[in-house]
């Protein structure tokens, strides 16, 4: 996957437009656009990884490892019920049932 397709899926899958992503970077919303579009366009590496950057800060957050910012919250349920596509769920519900699983697989390998 290039840094292109990267930027296209994380904007997808976070519902964030290239609107909000050219009001916090120095890239232009036009070449957003074109990026988001696939368009034919070369662009910078330079604005692709700027990019980049803006998207994980957005989508993680700057507090905390797993911390999402509120924006991009839903309401996770505790005993999320696991026979759903977990490539559907929000980012913050796809953490919670990694780390509910970590939790049990930590509980079963530690030492007694």
């Amino acid at each position: 996957m290039n840094l292109e397709e990267l930027i296209i899926k994380l904007s997808t899958e976070n519902h964030i437009t290239a609107y909000e992503i050219a009001q916090n970077t120095s890239v232009s919303a036009n070449t957003v656009r074109n990026i988001l579009k696939k368009s034919t366009v070369k662009t910078k590496q330079k604005n692709l990884i700027e990019i980049l950057e803006y998207l994980e800060n957005a989508i993680v957050g700057t507090q905390a490892k797993h911390e999402l910012k509120e924006k991009y919250q839903s309401v996770a349920e505790p005993n999320l019920k696991y026979g759903i596509d977990f490539s559907s769920l929000k980012i913050d519900d796809k953490l919670n049932i990694i780390n509910e699983k970590l939790d049990i697989l930590l509980k079963k390998t530690a030492p007694l």
